[in-house]
């Protein structure tokens, strides 16, 4: 059997923030969106039927927006539909703000074995800046209360950040919420709605949050991830290896069969996967001579 990654987007958020460039919408019918995709998933049997989940993993958007149980419902159908392995790595992104202890033991129950909150920041004054809406304290409730439930948590953190006066906002490593920590995942600010960093500052901080976590002993594995000793994102090096996966849902990409597609809706408003104009392997060069395999992961 050939492994296999799916990809689940879920575009609804609270509010779209300012720096976010993936799809992502605050309104829309959550019931008939997932409904949606798991016809889409049942569709798939045969597309997939000599090959293994190894790896989902639920982005947004804001998954955890959702009531829990569109989560279970489908991975219900995943079960049905394609043969999961045992002991795949399932992932769903959090924004901290939502996140409850009974949405934990949902997802718990419903098979998740890893959890990706979106921190970006333990400065409320950074957190003011980035436009989010929720506090360094329910980031770090959230953590302890994912952590009860789930033993695989992380966060994403952003550097490079700049308030309206151009002043650089450090980027804080709470070394007690940082031990509670599997995988980190570090990235620069870039968006234009934001004043920008300039380079060499942007890159002395970048190699000093490097160096600190590397002392609370975390490696680093990708570009921006960083994690403890074999708790690697198994989803996120199936794409930097050029391997196999299937996305569902609003604008999820797939690589598959050596072709890669992308969803789009039609006039009539179905999703259909539409083909690359170019071959993944194009669209995944940094440069000429770059692959972006060597550029994302621990092997550049």
């Amino acid at each position: 059997m050939k492994p296999l990654s799916i990809y689940i987007h879920i575009p609804f958020c609270e509010k779209k923030c300012s720096f976010c460039y993936y799809l992502s919408r605050a309104n829309g019918n959550h019931s008939e969106y997932i409904a949606e995709i798991c016809k889409d998933i049942s569709q798939s049997k045969d597309k997939a039927k000599h090959h293994t989940v190894g790896t989902v993993y639920f982005g947004g958007g804001t998954p955890n927006f959702l009531d829990p149980r569109y989560i279970g419902t489908v991975l219900d159908t995943m079960r049905k539909t394609f043969t999961v392995s045992e002991d795949a790595q399932i992932t769903v992104e959090c924004n901290p703000k939502h996140v409850t202890d009974e949405q934990m033991q949902a997802y718990r129950s419903a098979g998740v074995n890893r959890i990706s909150i979106g921190v970006q920041s333990f400065s409320d004054k950074t957190l003011e800046v980035l436009e989010r809406r929720h506090t360094v304290e329910q980031s770090e409730n959230a953590i302890k209360i994912a952590r009860k439930y789930i033993d695989d948590v992380g966060i994403d953190l952003m550097y490079s950040i700049a308030d309206s006066q151009g002043i650089v906002c450090e980027t804080v490593l709470p070394h007690e919420i940082m031990n509670k920590l599997t995988h980190i995942n570090v990235y620069r600010l870039q968006s234009s709605n934001f004043k920008q960093v300039d380079d060499s500052a942007s890159e002395l901080e970048r190699l000093r949050l490097e160096q600190e976590l590397i002392k609370l002993g975390f490696h680093k594995y990708e570009t921006c991830g960083f994690c403890k000793p074999g708790y690697e994102s198994r989803h996120g090096q199936n794409y930097w290896s050029l391997g196999e996966w299937l996305g569902f849902g609003d604008g999820a990409h797939s690589h598959f069969g050596g072709n890669g597609f992308i969803n789009q809706r039609n006039e009539r408003g179905e999703l259909v996967a539409q083909k690359f104009l170019k071959k993944p392997e194009e669209l995944f060069k940094r440069h000429e001579k770059t692959p972006f395999l060597e550029f994302c992961s621990d092997r550049g």
